[in-house]
């Protein structure tokens, strides 16, 4: 762990961070109940524990990939939770579909002494064969891996590249010149597309 951080959380008993990548993010299957608690017990001092999920009326609420439905804590029914005993583990529910969203704890220290601040993103990839995408989050940050949101930009590239279609890679199929086309434009008549 990179620095003594008393608002670090587990998901489903993951640890906060990964020990060998670093990376924090949690892959969720779709509509997976989730546990989330302190990873370790409070620290002296911690007055209260809030987690939160994207909120539209609150600009300041962590994010959520574009479409994600709006979550709720199962506690509150809100997207911000405050356990009544900061050892209590809190519920969500993981979108039902691909989504990705940034889950929140504030650790409050004494007044006057300031906070500490923790997220994670919870992932929804789709099914099927490797390698599956995820939407992203703005400002993914460290969220999910190390390397940002890069990561998603890779699996992206990787999936095109492993399309195949007629035996050859997506992109061995979209590289048709202009001269190609015209001159099998008599071919299109099946699919209702007519020569000039």
């Amino acid at each position: 762990m990179s620095e003594l951080n008393f608002a670090r959380f587990t998901v489903e008993g993951t640890p906060s961070e990964d020990p060998t990548s670093g990376n924090r993010g949690y892959d969720a299957t779709a509509a997976q109940n989730l546990d989330v608690t302190l990873e370790a017990a409070p620290a002296v001092g911690i007055t209260s524990v809030t987690y939160s999920v994207f909120d539209a009326a609150d600009p300041e609420s962590p994010f959520a990939s574009k479409d994600c439905p709006t979550l709720s804590w199962t506690e509150g029914g809100d997207q911000t939770v405050t356990p009544t005993n900061l050892n209590y583990a809190v519920h969500l529910v993981a979108p039902a579909a691909i989504n990705s969203v940034s889950i929140r704890c504030v650790a409050t220290l004494a007044t006057g002494s300031g906070f500490h601040l923790f997220e994670r993103l919870v992932v929804v990839r789709g099914s099927g064969t490797t390698p599956t995408l995820r939407k992203t989050v703005p400002a993914e940050s460290q969220q999910y891996s190390q390397r940002s949101w890069s990561d998603s930009l890779n699996e992206i590239v990787d999936a095109i590249n492993t399309i195949t279609v007629g035996g050859s890679t997506a992109w061995g199929n979209l590289e048709v010149t202009l001269a190609q086309l015209t001159a099998n434009q008599n071919n299109w008549a099946p699919t209702g597309l007519t020569a000039a």
